[in-house]
C-alpha cells in the first residue's frame, strides 16, 4: 500500500505503507481493550500455571507491561480527537468524530 510518507530503506529504496482504511480511532480503542484483557488473562495463566519461578516473573511482568502500555495508549486516544492528532506507531489514524477548528 502506498502512503505519502516514505520509509527509507538501505540501498536507496523507498517503501511506503499506510494503515488499513477500516482502522479508525474507535477500532483502535476496541483493539487496545482486547489487548488489555488478553494480557490480563495470560498474566494470570502464567502466574498460576508456570512452575519455574524466574520464567513466571518474566512472563507476568511482560504481560503487565503489554497490558499497561495498551491501556495508556487507549486512554490517550480519548483526547486526540479534539485536535485531530490521533496517531499509532507514527501513522495517522482517521477519526469519525474529529472536527478540526477551521476558524484559526
Amino acid at each position: 500500500m502506498i502512503a505519502d510518507r516514505p520509509l527509507n530503506a538501505p540501498g536507496g529504496l523507498h517503501f511506503q505503507a499506510v494503515l488499513p482504511s477500516w482502522l479508525d480511532v474507535s477500532n483502535v480503542r476496541s483493539i487496545a481493550l482486547i489487548v488489555v484483557i488478553g494480557a490480563a488473562i495470560f498474566g494470570l495463566v502464567f502466574l498460576f500455571k508456570m512452575q519455574r519461578q524466574g520464567a513466571r516473573v518474566f512472563f507476568v511482568l511482560l504481560a503487565l507491561t503489554i497490558g499497561l502500555g495498551a491501556w495508556f495508549y487507549r486512554a490517550g486516544l480519548a483526547d486526540c480527537t479534539k485536535d485531530c492528532s490521533c496517531s499509532m506507531l507514527g501513522y495517522e489514524v482517521p477519526s469519525d468524530v474529529c472536527t478540526p477548528n477551521k476558524s484559526a
